[in-house]
């Protein structure tokens, strides 16, 4: 199959491979508790939370707000911001 991107990024990134060669530290055991469809999608939503993070061009000791922090992304998203160094605001939902 043939695929023709108007956008490189995605090309480089290797989102539509079927198949794709990569170092043995860079991949993960798939916990139990988690259907392989399921720890499928991680690694494409951390991939966005990074790309975004990147293009908005944020610092160590910056704040950044995430909406939405009870969320399956916020979820995610915080630890990564956390981990790039950046002070995290976030809202959610009581019950999450």
């Amino acid at each position: 199959m043939i695929v023709f991107l108007q956008d490189y990024h995605l090309i480089k990134i290797g989102a539509f491979a079927e198949y794709v060669a990569v170092n043995e530290n860079a991949i993960a055991k798939v916990p139990e508790y988690l259907a392989d469809v399921e720890a499928s999608a991680v690694p494409l939503t951390a991939l966005t939370i990074m790309q975004a993070l990147e293009l908005m061009k944020a610092e160590k000791e910056k704040t950044i707000f995430i909406s939405g922090g009870t969320g399956s992304v916020g979820a995610m998203a915080i630890p990564i911001a956390k981990a790039k160094g950046l002070e995290v605001i976030t809202n959610g939902s009581a019950e999450k």
